[in-house]
């Protein structure tokens, strides 16, 4: 169920417009972002020009926080995988979307369903009021393509991170309808959970999204608080299919799951049930 809230984060990204942004070197959005943040570039990658600030870019403590913590999270900067994703982070506009709430739902069950996202797919579907796919891309069970339906569909991968830490980081494409816009793009998502200081009260969630706006006019709409609104609000759906399909299970159990469950699939849900 919690990987649909990263892909209703990562819908929300915005992609190519009709009016072209200013090109900028690649190397430069990375290099910038590693020297103003003080974090390591790849040795002989990064010459004093490539590391130079872009003119009205404010790398501030929100911007590089996000850099920091990916690379205390396992992606280190000097990586090749690292590369496309500190270099997303390095561009010059941004629009950074953020969520926090509750779930009644233990950090332990929502780790399993985190990585298992086609048992949660499936749970979303016939136990909430939205139709939801999801599947693996890969052996590493980190890549994964999934949709709400007529709303959104996307893939992404997790690129640092994991459920034993309550902290997953992803980087992938999403596409969606969010009120009067139709959006496609890149974005970078960040999940952390805990449980709450209450025993058996369930989790604290924190959804943070990142997005990079072509250009000047697009990062406009995006910090618009009606377009806020709409986002946010695509996201609580998200979040109120995965509390109500949780509550429903938990009161039918395995047992109540009629025709279309296979013998692996209950024997994965018993497992998620069984646990506090």
């Amino acid at each position: 169920m919690g990987g649909f809230l990263v892909l209703s984060l990562l819908a929300a990204a915005v992609g190519k417009s009709a009016e072209p942004g200013p090109v900028i070197d690649a190397r430069r959005e990375y290099c910038a972002l590693l020297a103003a943040c003080s974090l390591k570039a790849p040795e002989g990658a990064c010459t004093a020009e490539a590391a130079r600030p872009l003119e009205g870019v404010k790398y501030d403590e929100g911007r590089c926080s996000d850099a920091r913590e990916l690379q205390a999270h396992g992606l280190p900067t000097q990586d090749l995988d690292g590369y496309p994703i500190y270099r997303f982070l390095g561009k010059r506009y941004r629009v950074t979307y953020l969520l926090e709430g509750r779930l009644p739902m233990s950090p332990a069950r929502l780790s399993f369903l985190l990585d298992d996202l086609p048992l949660a797919a499936k749970l979303l579907s016939r136990l909430g009021n939205s139709q939801y796919t999801a599947e693996y891309v890969d052996d590493t069970r980190r890549r994964f393509r999934g949709s709400k339906e007529g709303t959104l569909t996307g893939d992404a991968a997790i690129v640092a991170g994991d459920t034993r830490q309550g902290w997953l980081a992803y980087f992938g494409r999403g596409k969606s309808k969010v009120g009067f816009w139709k959006l496609g793009g890149q974005s970078y998502a960040r999940i952390h959970y805990q449980a709450l200081p209450e025993p058996g009260r369930g989790l604290s969630y924190s959804l943070q999204v990142v997005v990079t706006p072509d250009n000047s006019v697009v990062n406009r709409i995006m910090t618009l608080g009606l377009f806020r609104r709409l986002v946010l609000g695509h996201i609580r759906d998200v979040v109120d299919d995965i509390e109500r399909a949780s509550l429903r299970l938990s009161q039918i159990g395995s047992a109540g799951l009629k025709e279309g469950w296979t013998a692996e699939e209950r024997r994965r849900v018993d497992r998620f049930l069984a646990l506090p």
